[in-house]
């Protein structure tokens, strides 16, 4: 550009002032060239800070995310968790409730059974002593009364009935003689006294 400069004021193209006016407008072009490339560099460096520094904040939003997503992750496991926790209590509640149902219904059929057994046991000895004092009065049984001595007597002793019947009365009775009410009972009774 001064080569020019010189060469337009060797030559007398121009003079002095226009040559300086001309210089003038030159460096004044020099000069934003100048800006435009150091404003280019520093706005390519701040261009390239104002990216570093965005992913810089990506980078932090995105861990920032992640720490929230693992939290609500957590939050949302605890919370299931503890409803979970809450609903097998519950339920551990309401199986206990069924098993102290169960066990009351339990204890309430087996004082009814017991109940049962004392009353069968009460009214088969009745039976039975009936039978007997009858048999023996008599000297003799049918076969009917037998079959239902004999019945009577094997229910009272699984109903834990007491041991006299099977070492005493329970022998006696079945030593009794069986008749046939078939037969013509006077008739038996008559040779029956004969004897």
């Amino acid at each position: 550009m001064i080569q020019f400069i010189d060469f337009i004021h060797t030559n007398g193209v121009l003079s002095f002032s226009t040559g300086l006016i001309l210089m003038c407008v030159a460096f004044k072009q020099l000069y934003d060239f100048v800006m435009w490339w150091k404003g280019g560099f520093y706005s390519y460096h701040k261009d390239l800070q104002k990216k570093e520094k965005l992913v810089e904040t990506i980078t932090d939003l995105a861990e920032r995310i992640e720490r929230l997503e693992k939290r609500i992750l957590d939050d949302n496991f605890r919370e299931r968790v503890a409803k979970l926790e809450a609903h097998n209590k519950e339920q551990d509640n309401q199986f206990k409730t069924i098993n102290d149902d169960l066990d009351k219904i339990i204890a309430n059929l087996t004082d009814i059974k017991n109940d049962n057994d004392k009353t069968t046991v009460a009214q088969t000895r009745s039976l039975l002593y009936a039978l007997y004092n009858d048999g023996m009065a008599k000297g003799y049984t049918t076969q009917p009364a037998m079959e239902t001595f004999e019945e009577l007597s094997d229910i009272y002793l699984a109903k834990n009935g007491n041991s006299i019947f099977k070492h005493h009365i329970i022998p006696e009775y079945k030593k009794l003689r069986i008749i046939d009410l078939g037969a013509n009972f006077d008739e038996l009774l008559e040779k029956e006294r004969q004897l």
